[in-house]
């Protein structure tokens, strides 16, 4: 279970940013995650509560969007969601194939008092 190193990581990159901003607490904040981040979206909800207890983020409430997977193929130039993490163009089934969306771990934002 990575994903409770990866939110302590998260918290106390957040607490930084929150403190230097003034904040006296963070109410809640959004991470986007992709398909190809390594990051179980259900994992890291489950471990967020106790990740955050007894820190500047204690309360803080976790928003989770998850981007899908999309592929831009260089043979037809078309660009698709594949059902599965298979790197194949959905349209043509070349995989010569270039991640455009996917990968992310982002702090989209993050709500502070």
């Amino acid at each position: 279970m990575h994903e409770l190193s990866i939110a302590e990581t998260i918290i106390d990159n957040v607490t930084n940013l929150a403190k230097s901003d003034g904040a006296v607490r963070v109410k809640n904040i959004t991470l986007v995650i992709g398909p190809l981040s390594g990051i179980v979206r259900d994992t890291m909800e489950f471990c967020w509560p106790v990740a955050i207890k007894k820190t500047f983020l204690e309360g803080c409430h976790l928003i989770v969007e998850e981007v899908p997977l999309i592929l831009h193929c260089k043979s037809c130039t078309q660009e698709t969601t594949p059902d599965t993490i298979i790197m194949t163009c959905k349209a043509c089934g070349s995989s010569d194939v270039e991640i455009i969306k996917g990968r992310e771990l982002t702090l989209k934002n993050m709500e502070i008092e």
